[in-house]
């Protein structure tokens, strides 16, 4: 339990301040080999990890894709952006912690093997690089928050905080070969190495997503869908966020969620004031939260199985979507309800 508690807690501050892929493409090795040596079955774990990522990544405006497609297509600053979905991602971080001690509570009983004697402090290879990239995030996020009012754009935020630390990385690098490697604690932190293990593999399959959405828009499917929403949720703010909710979550396990997220943009075009906030955010919930119905639903999932399946630890489609059909609608429903609380009230 103490396990299951805290690696929910690091996970979910963690993805806040980050991004659902980092911490699901970091932690899941190490998830894996720790459960191994601990004589552990690793599958609550892997699942906490990862419905907990995916769920609490839609609190800030970086903390996954599909909240920049929507935050940037309707010019929603990133405090506008927090305030609407703090409390949302509060209660379907709570009904997930809730739900999957539930559904894994017989497994969360069996004890450890071993205990811990290391110095976790210790496993730093590179202080100074954990040091230098902290300072960088904070200052990107605190960059983020601010743009708005000084009339620059957030991608220009990111991407020059991401040139000062590749930057500098890449200057250590250069200092570092005028040292003996004898004296070099680890090297697999150094940009080369990096770019190496970048999924690079992944960007044919986004590409052509992207081209199936382009072309759903350019054949005005995607309008046509808009004009049904209208339709049925006759201008309703309740209906318009659990329809566009719903759907979204769905779609993303069909699409993916990125490029579903980009075929709803032109979806909600039509909208406007309450219908189109209601519509906006309720987007963003489905493209997190949808994630963890299958495997399909991000690019996470993807790379998350197939990591896994390279360590030999499987985990079917079906087992994945039984627990996601269990957990997913509740948590939904919970972040959808109290998104719409927040419009009725505020």
């Amino acid at each position: 339990m103490k396990l299951f508690l805290a690696l929910y807690s690091v996970v979910s501050i963690l993805t806040v301040f980050t991004s659902n892929d980092i911490i699901i493409l970091t932690l899941t090795p190490f998830i894996y080999y720790f459960a191994r040596d601990a004589g552990i079955d690793p599958r609550p774990i892997l699942f906490t990890e990862f419905f907990a990522a995916n769920t609490w990544s839609m609190m800030l405006y970086i903390g996954n894709p599909t909240n920049i497609v929507i935050a940037s297509a309707f010019s929603l600053r990133f405090d506008e952006y927090t305030l609407y979905l703090f409390l949302p991602t509060i209660a379907a971080g709570l009904s997930n912690l809730l739900l999957l001690y539930f559904v894994f509570r017989k497994a969360l009983k069996v004890p450890l093997k071993k205990e811990c004697t290391c110095d976790p402090a210790g496993a730093l290879t590179d202080r100074w690089g954990a040091i230098l990239g902290l300072a960088i995030l904070t200052g990107c996020i605190i960059g983020l928050a601010v743009a708005p009012y000084a009339g620059v754009e957030m991608w220009q935020v990111s991407v020059i905080f991401a040139i000062v630390l590749l930057g500098m990385l890449a200057g250590r690098d250069i200092l570092w070969g005028f040292i003996p490697r004898a004296n070099l604690k680890n090297n697999n932190s150094s940009v080369k190495a990096t770019a190496y293990r970048l999924p690079w593999s992944i960007a044919p399959f986004v590409l052509s997503l992207l081209v199936m959405v382009e072309a759903l828009k350019v054949y005005e499917i995607t309008r046509a869908v808009g004009d049904v929403f209208a339709a049925i949720s006759g201008g309703s703010i309740i209906v318009n966020t659990f329809i566009y909710g719903f759907s979204s979550a769905l779609s993303a396990n069909v699409l993916n969620n990125i490029p579903m997220t980009i075929a709803f943009v032109p979806v909600m075009e039509s909208l406007h004031g309450r219908e189109l906030l209601a519509a906006a955010f309720a987007t963003t919930i489905g493209s997190n939260l949808g994630a963890n119905l299958t495997p399909l639903g991000s690019l996470a999932g993807i790379m998350w199985m197939s990591i896994l399946s390279a360590k030999e630890c499987r985990i079917s489609f079906t087992a994945f979507m039984k627990y996601g059909a269990i957990i997913t609608p509740i948590t939904l429903i919970s972040a959808l309800g109290t998104l719409y609380l927040e419009l009725l009230i505020f």
